[in-house]
């Protein structure tokens, strides 16, 4: 029976999943098996593209639409539930009518990113607060460690109150926010850089491109950067599991 995988986002230009889960793919073995991308401008857009690829039973959540596609689902599981972020999405259908069940899979990509990498600071902060920040402050809490959330909202420490010495005091800078993404790759996230030390670890989770720019301002400075392929990859290998189920 053919099974069909995507991604759904807007815009989906800059994506690397459908290499990473053909890979994934491929290394399973699975036969009839396809992965792509399904570039939407709306959530309004889903039903239909549900329906017209009814051996669709899966599909993985990007910009923007990680949180504002909770209200689109039927169900949710329990870690999805506490983050308030959805990426991953299972699909289960009875004729025309079909349920979406949320999981959020992010957090397992972080968690193994910080593991591999041995993240031991006492503080971070986060640069953003979409739906990627939420699963980044649910792994953070759950290695107790503090965190304050940079924004240009009224939510958190707003850009233009940051100061090289808040940047001092939280050794491990994670940036949620797709500034210096493909193709945009020379936008840079305002921050006060001279409070940056080679004592930091700076995370992007964007991995296209593989170095970018908040990672060279780290390296700059002699700070430790990791960018997020380890976290997609980790990420995706989860969400096979829960699709294949």
């Amino acid at each position: 029976m053919q099974k069909r995988f995507g991604l759904i986002g807007y815009p989906l230009s800059h994506s690397y999943s459908p290499a990473v889960f053909k890979k994934l793919i491929s290394i399973a073995k699975l036969d009839n098996v396809t992965y792509e991308l399904f570039p939407i401008e709306s959530l309004d857009e889903l039903p239909l593209l549900i329906k017209k690829y009814p051996d669709l039973v899966g599909f993985s959540v990007t910009i923007p639409y990680k949180k504002t596609i909770l209200n689109r689902l039927t169900k949710l599981s329990p870690v999805a539930t506490g983050i308030g972020a959805a990426n991953t999405v299972k699909i289960e259908r009875t004729g025309d009518y079909f349920e979406l069940t949320g999981y959020n899979t992010d957090m397992h990509g972080l968690k193994h990113t910080l593991e591999a990498h041995n993240i031991q600071e006492k503080s971070a902060l986060i640069f953003g607060d979409g739906g990627a920040a939420q699963a980044v402050k649910h792994a953070l809490s759950n290695k107790n460690m503090d965190f304050e959330v940079v924004t240009r909202d009224k939510a958190g420490i707003h850009y233009s109150k940051l100061t090289p010495e808040i940047i001092s005091n939280h050794k491990l800078l994670i940036n949620t926010t797709p500034v210096g993404m493909f193709p945009n790759t020379k936008d840079v996230l305002p921050i006060p850089e001279s409070g940056i030390t080679h004592n930091h670890t700076l995370i992007d989770l964007i991995y296209n491109p593989a170095e970018t720019s908040f990672m060279k301002m780290g390296k700059k400075h002699g700070a430790k950067v990791i960018n997020g392929q380890l976290m997609l990859e980790k990420q995706a290998e989860k969400a096979l599991e829960i699709w294949l189920k």
